[in-house]
């Protein structure tokens, strides 16, 4: 019997490409994916329910992510899971050698319980199909080197992923190690009115919440202070944008890799 491998993901406005999201990881052998919709004004939450996943409605603030973490990794627990990733609606896990995700976890070394997948950001550019609406497929450019790296866990009594997902939570303090053997692609920045949508969300979810991080808290008041006073298509285009004239000052710096999500591929 294969290993049961579930997802966790919080979801807000992620219409765009959550069904994307959740197909690709069914079809990589997922047993099941628990989300959290928090409050979308698009349809993300019935395109989780249409593809398979476990949706909640999520009516709590959006930054209190540790506990509903916590929260949803119960709930995949409770449903028989073994391994839970951390899944963002923007990222797909793949495995790099193994045909599914259960099976690069079952090759994970005996005693290993939490692990670290790396992540490239992939970014819009001049080459993109603007007729093409799926980003995963639209989008074939990433930044060469890794942004961050995500956290996949063994079900032990307890254990949860923190804030967000990037570490967890255990009394015997294992600390997540990087594994190769899955990777992640990530797609942050798909569009000039997805990433208003950020901006508005974000600061949102931040201004008035007791205990975020003033980090947090200037990120987002940047982000939401150049689309209200103007000039955000300006900065969109000019610093978000990857043209031929970054692409040919700085060549190392990006790889085109273009990706096909598994349940995409052709048979």
């Amino acid at each position: 019997m294969s290993l049961s491998v579930w997802g966790i993901m919080l979801a807000k406005d992620e219409a765009d490409i959550i069904g994307t999201n959740l197909r690709h990881h069914f079809a990589l052998g997922l047993s099941g994916i628990v989300v959290f919709n928090n409050m979308s004004r698009d349809d993300t939450g019935e395109m989780a329910k249409a593809a398979g996943a476990n949706v909640f409605l999520d009516e709590q603030a959006a930054f209190m992510q540790g506990d509903k973490n916590r929260r949803m990794t119960e709930i995949a627990v409770s449903r028989g899971a073994e391994w839970v990733l951390a899944i963002d609606a923007d990222e797909m896990w793949y495995p790099t050698k193994a045909a599914t995700i259960p099976e690069a976890i079952e090759a994970i070394r005996t005693g290993i319980d939490v692990v670290r997948a790396i992540a490239h950001d992939y970014v819009c550019s001049e080459f993109d199909d603007p007729t093409e609406p799926n980003p995963v497929l639209r989008m074939r450019w990433r930044h060469a080197m890794p942004s961050n790296a995500k956290v996949a866990h063994r079900c032990l009594p307890g254990a949860h992923v923190l804030g967000a997902n990037e570490n967890w939570s255990l009394s015997d303090g294992q600390p997540p190690r990087i594994y190769n053997g899955l990777r992640i692609k990530h797609y942050p920045v798909r569009s000039l009115q997805q990433l208003k949508r950020k901006a508005v969300n974000g600061w949102r979810a931040v201004s008035g919440q007791r205990g975020v991080h003033r980090n947090a808290c200037g990120h987002w008041r940047k982000w939401y202070y150049r689309f209200r006073v103007g000039g955000f298509n300006s900065f969109f285009n000019r610093k978000l944008v990857l043209t031929k004239r970054r692409l040919a000052a700085k060549p190392a710096a990006w790889r085109e890799d273009p990706f096909v999500p598994a349940h995409l591929r052709e048979v």
